[in-house]
């Protein structure tokens, strides 16, 4: 069973697309499968009644949470379509400085991840930082950290200024740089995915969806 899910990944990688091409996209297909893996979910439970086709695509390919995510179930993107009191300008205003905010934020961490590196610190203190081991291990898990709060940032950035409403920050840095436990790491990483394991082992789908994002990796 493995070696079929490997030649069928194989297959994708090599004769469809170049390894690269294929890395380059890779998010866009696991967001779509969370998707529909919980899409699926929804409507055997009878949360999620007359899903037409066009709607089902519209949810799997909605542009604001396409390419860099997060995971929205299909409830949080209805309610973005429902409309809104277009006099209500306080909560518009409150919704694009959120926006505007988490841009800041996601430009502020791209700034440190990339300016923040062992060849910064080669520059401004000479060769002798490249032999230090602490200190590369140090930047170059800081700028791993610091990318992703880039990523997760940008794509809050993107799902607010397309309408969509989220319960919770995309990650939270502060609770994965000062953590009270490996706990607040776990959640506070990437809360949306977090969102959609519980529900896979609430539906009992856990190993099912964990296959199926498997094979796109």
């Amino acid at each position: 069973m493995a070696g079929k899910r490997k030649s069928t990944e194989n297959y994708s990688q090599l004769y469809l697309f170049t390894p690269s091409e294929f890395t380059s996209f890779r998010g866009l297909l696991i967001i779509a499968a969370m998707k529909m893996i919980s899409l699926a979910y929804d409507v055997s439970r009878g949360s999620a009644v007359d899903v037409s086709i066009p709607s089902l695509f519209s949810f799997v390919l909605n542009p604001a949470t396409l390419y860099f995510g997060p995971f929205i179930d299909y409830s949080q993107f209805t309610a973005s379509l429902q409309p809104t009191n277009t006099d209500d300008m306080r909560l518009h205003t409150t919704e694009l400085l959120t926006s505007t905010a988490s841009l800041a934020y996601s430009l502020l961490f791209l700034l440190i991840s990339s300016c923040l590196s062992i060849d910064t610190f080669r520059g401004a203190l000479g060769e002798g930082v490249s032999s230090n081991f602490f200190l590369q291990q140090f930047l170059t898990a800081q700028s791993y950290r610091f990318s992703h709060y880039f990523v997760c940032y940008l794509a809050e950035a993107c799902t607010l200024a397309g309408g969509v409403k989220l319960e919770e920050r995309v990650a939270r840095w502060e609770r994965i740089e000062w953590p009270r436990s490996m706990t607040d790491v776990v959640v506070h990483w990437n809360w949306p995915m977090h969102r959609f394991l519980h529900k896979c082992e609430s539906m009992g789908y856990t190993e099912i969806g964990m296959q199926a994002l498997r094979s796109i990796f």
